[in-house]
């Protein structure tokens, strides 16, 4: 199956079709709308406002056009498809690169006489849809709890049924006045794979070979190690040793590369390139046996 760059979405972003609404590329004639929003405190219970625009809305707003052009987040504006002019909500893609893997962070906010309906729930959906065909590790959301502290409803329940996983809690981190960090609120953050954590490592880790950059492919396939192995993938321990043993093989790291290589024969993987580089160190190399 093809995987898609993830660059084609800032060069021309589609607009995604629902039976009852329409989902279109954000314009800055919409501001205001999306301003009204936001300035529910309903939907301000959910939708995630960095720490740095909870005071300054507009400039929040104003940054959703320059990280269009920076490549780094897209926006989609939810329309009513009988009334295109009536704005539903919005859902924001943040891409997010770090230590060898892009996600995305998606965050969103649906007016407040609305988030009773199906319109979330279906929202989260046509994104989810539309980006499994694009090379993404998975995709976060995060959400804040209630007075209760339970995941807010009903976005937590709207996750839920488009198979996002809990994955921890994140604190909203604020300044006090005695200078001292304290958390405003609390979030728990839900994840759902696209092209799967351990996969998209080890694709990143081939194609840091294909550049040349072999500590960076080793650095990317020993991060794939931490990651759950779905059987049937592979993507297997073994195979992941035995890469990582050709590369400090080439690049004269013996030591490294035998017990790799042992590693990966003790997991079933082994084959004459294995065998032939490993009776080279025992020739060459006793010392690191």
């Amino acid at each position: 199956m093809y995987l898609r760059n993830i660059r084609e979405l800032f060069v021309d972003l589609p607009v995604l079709n629902n039976n009852k609404f329409i989902l279109r590329k954000l314009e800055k004639s919409d501001h205001k709308d999306l301003e009204l929003i936001l300035s529910d405190p309903k939907v301000r219970e959910y939708y995630f406002v960095p720490p740095i625009y909870k005071n300054d809305i507009n400039n929040l707003l104003s940054n959703f056009s320059t990280d269009y052009d920076d490549l780094d987040q897209l926006t989609w504006v939810i329309t009513d498809k009988a009334q295109i002019e009536n704005i539903l909500g919005f859902v924001t893609v943040e891409f997010i690169f770090k230590f060898h893997e892009l996600f995305a962070h998606l965050n969103m906010a649906i007016i407040n006489d609305q988030i009773e309906t199906s319109i979330l729930s279906e929202s989260i959906f046509a994104v989810c849809d539309f980006l499994k065909d694009f090379i993404i590790s998975y995709l976060r959301v995060d959400v804040h709890l209630d007075s209760f502290n339970r995941p807010c409803e009903p976005f937590h329940s709207a996750l839920v049924q488009n198979g996002f996983e809990k994955d921890g809690a994140t604190l909203d981190f604020v300044n006090s006045k005695n200078k001292h960090m304290q958390y405003d609120k609390i979030r728990i953050s839900f994840f759902r794979e696209v092209v799967g954590r351990r996969k998209f490592l080890c694709l990143a880790g081939d194609n840091y070979i294909q550049k040349g950059d072999y500590s960076s492919a080793i650095s990317a396939y020993n991060n794939a190690f931490r990651c759950e192995y779905k059987v049937g993938s592979p993507f297997t321990d073994g195979r992941i040793y035995a890469h990582v043993g050709i590369l400090h093989f080439s690049t004269g790291h013996f030591k490294e590369a035998y017990q790799n290589f042992i590693d990966a024969i003790k997991r079933g993987e082994i084959d004459d390139e294995i065998k032939l580089r490993l009776d080279w160190i025992r020739l060459n190399c006793p010392d690191v046996l």
